[in-house]
């Protein structure tokens, strides 16, 4: 960002200088124009005129080198613009990527853990060499990226307003900032190009995606009267609390661990293991899904205890069955969607 500022500061001389030029020019052929008479001698003439000549040829000179240079850095950015593009699509890959080695990994029970982890390192430093792509255009686009950056801040600050269920402020209150949050994007989207204001309403668009998906949960409950889940115990999934001491339709609890997984703990707050993704989304989409759908935590009863996994592991894993007595509510929220941007 050290050199934008130089840059800018030398194309504002320029035009200084060729606005200071071109009227020196202009006043030196008017004081000629009034000035010359019968009386003037041909040196006299000849001194306006060589006057009138550099003035003339430096005006052009530093206005054609501001033009220039400004039609270059429109010409770098729209370059800049589309190769910004491009890495957010491949930081998207690399992301989505990740979740399903996350998924494998928790599907997994510790088989070929050890070549997935390979495998999740070599994702992670993909997404370190996207990140610093990123930032080799912020000389060029810096301040298209700060605003598409507030954008995604205010975005997630207006999803936790809605879902988050520790939201200590009167709904009036919530209400109010929404519509702050909204006005304030719809500001920083005016000022982005064409090009990365899409990219920003894609925000939009996967907040359709996630209710939408929200809304598939809500029919899987409705048809099933309560939706099924199973729950993957063992020590890598923080469990304390062991299968065969649950009893039947004991009430249970479906929470955020650490680690942006759905614990389900007991009445006591111990881990009971983590609830498996029954849906074709990626775990992390699964879980918003939940969330939206139901809010957390997540109100889920005890069916019954689905043994052990079989598999050859340092640790002992298995499976249960709880079945969610939340209420679901997804459809109640499509309405704070802003759909019709997304149709238009």
């Amino acid at each position: 960002m050290d050199h934008e500022p130089s840059r800018r500061d030398s194309a504002a001389v320029e035009w200084v200088v060729s606005v200071t030029l071109g009227v020196l020019a202009l006043a030196a052929f008017l004081a000629q124009v009034v000035a010359t008479n019968a009386h003037t001698t041909g040196l006299e003439t000849a001194l306006f005129n060589c006057i009138q000549f550099v003035l003339t040829v430096g005006f052009a000179w530093f206005s054609t080198r501001a033009i220039s240079q400004r039609e270059f850095e429109r010409s770098l950015k729209r370059f800049a613009i589309s190769a910004y593009r491009r890495i957010s699509d491949i930081d998207k890959l690399v992301t989505r990527l990740d979740g399903e080695v996350d998924g494998m990994l928790e599907v997994s029970g510790g088989r070929g853990s050890e070549n997935l982890r390979i495998v999740r390192a070599i994702v992670a430093d993909t997404a370190q060499i996207v990140r610093s792509s990123s930032a080799d255009w912020a000389d060029v686009i810096g301040d298209e990226l700060i605003a598409l950056e507030q954008i995604k801040i205010l975005e997630r600050e207006k999803q936790t307003l809605r879902v988050d269920p520790k939201t200590a402020a009167p709904r009036e209150g919530i209400e109010a900032r929404l519509s702050e949050i909204n006005s304030q994007i719809k500001l920083l989207q005016a000022s982005l190009p064409a090009r990365l204001a899409l990219d920003a309403d894609s925000a939009a668009y996967d907040q359709y995606r996630e209710q939408h998906a929200a809304e598939w949960l809500e029919t899987q409950h409705l048809r099933d009267h309560g939706l099924d889940l199973k729950v993957v115990t063992g020590d890598s999934y923080g469990s304390v609390r062991s299968r065969p001491s649950l009893r039947e339709n004991e009430q249970l609890l479906g929470i955020l661990d650490a680690e942006g997984g759905l614990s389900i703990v007991d009445a006591s707050g111990l881990v009971v293991g983590r609830a498996l993704n029954n849906s074709p989304l990626d775990y992390d989409e699964f879980v918003r899904a939940v969330e939206n759908c139901y809010g957390l935590p997540l109100r889920v009863t005890f069916v019954k205890d689905l043994g052990d996994s079989g598999y050859e592991t340092t640790e002992i894993t298995g499976w249960c069955s709880v079945k969610v007595t939340s209420i679901p509510h997804a459809r109640d929220k499509a309405s704070d969607l802003d759909l019709g941007a997304l149709e238009a």
